[in-house]
Order: structure tokens, then C-alpha cells, then sequence
């Protein structure tokens, strides 16, 4: 697949999606498309463990699902090593364009976890953080889990469900 000579198994259930670049210069995108693809496709529910927050695209999308009546659950460390500020601003801006229909928790230590959680049922975890930079521009790889049923799933959906119950809830300033 990091070569280009295999395609990605849309059946499989654990598949691989990447940014490629070769010699400075991006040649496939797949990661944003397949990160937007998903939050599109929930349901019921979007959870959201990242350390950094900023692509505009992906705000966008989150803030339409959470007015589509989509639970959406994003946690954050509660004071980020870089862009604190930004993160934070960022969630301001979600929970205004949604009349506060999202929980937002701040983990008390810095995490770097990067996974994107939907509906019990798939898992995206990768390299990239959610900005530009990572989303469009450099070499990452992440890794689509479908299989709501495999162990992984299971401890992945008990960690983040630990994860919520160490953090703060964000209470917005008005």
C-alpha cells in the first residue's frame, strides 16, 4: 500500500489509508476524504480523542452531525503542549454552531491519541493530527478498523469511555 503498487481492500476489516508524498510533493490524499467520509456516515454516535484540533473541514463536518442529532464526544488534554488556545477556540466555535449538542471533556494530562470512534462500529486511528498540515500536506498512515466485534473494538471503546470518565467536562464562558 506505502509503495502505490496495492490498492486498499474496501472489504477488509482492517485496512490502511495514506497521504503519500514523493520527492516533497503529495501524490495520493486519501486520509481527510476517509476521516470526512466517516464522521458523514455515523449515526448515533462520533467519539473523538485528539491532542490538536484545527481543519476547518472536519469542524464543519462534526458541527453537521451534532445538528443532525448525532452524539458527538470530543476529548482533549485539558492544557495542550502546543495550540492550547487554538483548541480550545475551536471548541468554542463547534459548541456555538451547536447550541451546545456536544460533550467536550479535557483529559487532565496531555494525551496524544489520535481516533476517531463511530458508532461502536468502526475505528480510525493514524498518525496525522487534525490540522492541515497532517490532513493534507505530509506522509501519513492510519488504519481503518471495521469490526464492532473483535477485541480490539471492545478495549478501545473501554478506554475512551475511561478516558471521559477521568476528564472535566468543558462548561463553556458565555
Amino acid at each position: 500500500r506505502l509503495s502505490g503498487k496495492d490498492d486498499f481492500d474496501s472489504g477488509a476489516s482492517v485496512e490502511f489509508w495514506l497521504n503519500r508524498v514523493e520527492n516533497g510533493i503529495i501524490q495520493e490524499k486519501e486520509i481527510k476524504p476517509k476521516i470526512l467520509e466517516l464522521i458523514q456516515s455515523a449515526r448515533q454516535e462520533i467519539i473523538i480523542e485528539m491532542s490538536y484540533f484545527w481543519d476547518t473541514d472536519i469542524s464543519d463536518e462534526i458541527i453537521t452531525k451534532a445538528n443532525q442529532w448525532v452524539a458527538i464526544k470530543i476529548i482533549l488534554p485539558k492544557q495542550a503542549n502546543v495550540q492550547d488556545d487554538l483548541n480550545k477556540s475551536i471548541m468554542q466555535k463547534i459548541l456555538s454552531k451547536t447550541h451546545g449538542n456536544v460533550d467536550i471533556y479535557f483529559y487532565p494530562r496531555m494525551l496524544h491519541a489520535k481516533v476517531i470512534h463511530i458508532d461502536g462500529e468502526k475505528t480510525f486511528m493514524w498518525s496525522a493530527n487534525l490540522n492541515k498540515q497532517a490532513t493534507e500536506k505530509l506522509w501519513e498512515l492510519n488504519i481503518l478498523i471495521s469490526d464492532k466485534d473483535c477485541q480490539f473494538t471492545q478495549d478501545l471503546k473501554r478506554q475512551l469511555e475511561q478516558d471521559m470518565r477521568e476528564s472535566e467536562l468543558f462548561v463553556p464562558s458565555t
